[in-house]
């Protein structure tokens, strides 16, 4: 038996795991993070590969993200606005039209003569969409990624679908949102709760900046420096096989290929959903059913080093349709060095096309070489500029990628992050399920266990 009192033990190096960590070291608490991987970072990882820095999970942070940035100034980590705004363009009728952000008058031009040469929309369909902005825009001040907290009326609609579909209307939902909101999330309209469905839409561009602001060479920056910052007290490669809980408590931990418990006052636990009901077997049945309410899309990312940028140089992305991701695989693509382009040698492109749902599991059953292949021969029907055999190729497949926070999920988990200590005592949760799904919002739940479980160990009377 190993124990030092007192001593909290986190689970998961993530953004929600260091933010733990990072508080936790900074108000000067014993801890120990423990990671099953052999690399820190959770969703938030950096390759590298002949001057390319990959970003195989998150690849930006919007200028909204009030945590991140604000730890990034804590940890001296540089943020900069990027060259251009978060601009995407839809395929429809055989070309792609683009919308572009930033805020700019410019910019709102371009946007408004897209939306009215390509006819996308009918006028009910415009009707709508100016509908859903005044919406939202009214709701703006809520719609944040850092504090779910005002949003929560909004979880009484069972999913984005339902709430446009008796709020809006159905051409919006099937030629504008879906596309769009599945570049971020990854998820069907039918999966995504309303309060993360809005959220994403506002700061993801309905509210006229989507502007991204992050370091000079990717979010693998900020996670490498947060991790820095904490590595004194992580340990790698060492996955937790089981949380003791008895009698109402955390007892403390079991890694993987030991039988020896390592004692602990407090746990909290930052992975995902699944793998907190998996590790917790003690876990109380009620705790047990809400974790099961976080949904998680699915997704098979095939990266492209190019040569040349196959967009028009100030695209960022592309998405499309339902219809032809029917018919194909891929539901959008981007293009890093847009936005980073130091993370890229000069001149040249790196090309990320994500492939989601049922899609993805199709893709996760090839060898990379098949999948690589598959992306290659779809892109260039509508790229041509891609080459048939790339400079390089990865392969990321993300079987629990985004949370995509279903309809009553959001509240549920409000009241399990205050109540979940009480009913077993020591134990916390922490990740981008806690809140509306983010770097930004894994970050915050994990800072926000952190100071929960300083404030009850320092007070055991005030649980």
């Amino acid at each position: 038996m190993v124990s030092i009192d007192p001593k909290i033990l986190i689970i998961g190096s993530g953004m929600a795991g260091m933010g733990a960590a990072y508080t936790l070291q900074k108000r000067e608490w014993n801890h120990i993070l423990f990671e099953s991987d052999s690399h820190p970072g959770g969703r938030v990882k950096t390759e590298y590969f002949d001057g390319f820095h990959i970003d195989i999970g998150a690849n930006f942070f919007l200028e909204t993200y009030e945590t991140v940035h604000e730890v990034a100034a804590e940890l001296g980590v540089p943020m900069k606005r990027t060259p251009v705004p978060l601009n995407g363009a839809v395929y429809h009728n055989g070309r792609f039209h683009c919308f572009y952000g930033g805020g700019t008058i410019k910019n709102r031009l371009k946007t408004l003569n897209t939306f009215l040469s390509f006819g996308l929309l009918s006028p009910r369909g415009v009707w709508q969409l100016l509908k859903y902005y005044r919406i939202l825009r009214g709701r703006g001040s809520d719609l944040r990624f850092d504090d779910h907290s005002q949003m929560l009326d909004l979880d009484a609609w069972e999913s984005m679908a339902d709430f446009l579909e008796s709020e809006v209307g159905s051409e919006l939902l099937e030629k504008f949102v879906q596309p769009s909101l599945s570049s971020f999330t990854f998820g069907s309209l039918d999966d995504i709760g309303a309060p993360y469905g809005m959220a994403a839409a506002w700061q993801f561009g309905l509210n006229g900046s989507a502007w991204t602001s992050m370091p000079e060479l990717g979010p693998g920056v900020f996670a490498d420096a947060l991790f820095k910052a904490c590595q004194e007290n992580v340990r790698l490669s060492a996955p937790v096989e089981r949380i003791i809980i008895e009698n109402d408590a955390v007892q403390g931990i079991i890694l993987k290929g030991s039988e020896k418990p390592i004692v602990a006052d407090a746990v909290i636990c930052a992975t995902n959903a699944p793998d907190a009901i998996r590790i917790a077997p003690g876990l109380p049945s009620e705790i047990v059913d809400v974790l099961r309410k976080a949904n998680y899309s699915k997704c098979c990312r095939v990266v492209l080093g190019l040569d040349e940028n196959p967009f028009p140089p100030d695209w960022y992305a592309v998405a499309f349709p339902e219809k032809i991701v029917e018919s194909g695989y891929i539901a959008g693509m981007s293009n890093s060095a847009v936005l980073v382009p130091k993370a890229v040698p000069e001149g040249k492109a790196l090309v990320d096309a994500f492939v989601i749902g049922d899609k993805a599991d199709e893709m996760f059953q090839m060898t990379d070489e098949d999948a690589v292949q598959t992306v290659v021969d779809e892109s260039r029907r509508y790229f041509p500029k891609i080459p048939e055999r790339p400079l390089f190729s990865r392969v990321h497949r993300w079987k629990e990628a985004v949370c995509t926070a279903p309809g009553g999920m959001m509240t549920a988990m409000h009241d399990l992050q205050q109540t979940a200590p009480n009913r077993v005592k020591g134990l916390y949760f922490a990740g981008d399920y806690m809140g509306v799904p983010s770097t930004t919002g894994a970050l915050r739940s994990g800072i926000l266990a952190a100071e929960m479980c300083v404030e009850m160990m320092s007070d055991p009377g005030s649980a």
